[in-house]
């Protein structure tokens, strides 16, 4: 395979799994990962939360409470350095209080966008080989 193909296969494998991940995440994921977040960002606000409980054993799960307009609220996420009655920034969205995250929204959104970026630049490469490697033992 010459330089120049495997450089167009290696971009379009890159946006392909872009494009894949980010579908995916946003279907399966509960509060759909990246969208979410997303929606976060462009309609949410910020406020202080209490975190209620801790589970670190699984992946971190912090479980914290809120107050919007005089109700109470409460969301659930990751985060690993965090203790009960601890003080933490959540973002939740104006439309809908119910939805929220742990910390910033949009902090949230770009790692979830730059690990997108970093799959769609390291997984082809390796697709490539594998099937290099195979049709040349075949």
């Amino acid at each position: 395979m010459s330089r120049k193909r495997f450089a167009l296969v290696w971009l379009l494998g890159g946006l392909g799994t872009v494009v894949v991940s980010a579908l995916v995440t946003a279907v399966l994921l509960k509060n759909n990962g990246w969208l979410g977040y997303w929606r976060l960002v462009a309609g949410g606000a910020e406020a202080v939360a209490v975190v209620t409980r801790t589970e670190p054993q699984n992946h971190c799960l912090a479980e914290y409470t809120y107050t919007v307009d005089s109700r109470s609220y409460s969301g659930r996420g990751p985060e690993c350095a965090t203790t009960v009655g601890e003080r933490v920034p959540i973002t939740y969205l104006i439309s809908d209080p119910t939805f929220s995250c742990l910390g910033s929204a949009r902090a949230r959104l770009y790692n979830e966008l730059a690990t997108f970026i970093v799959g769609g630049v390291i997984l082809p490469p390796f697709i490539i080989f594998a099937i290099r490697r195979r049709r040349r033992q075949s």
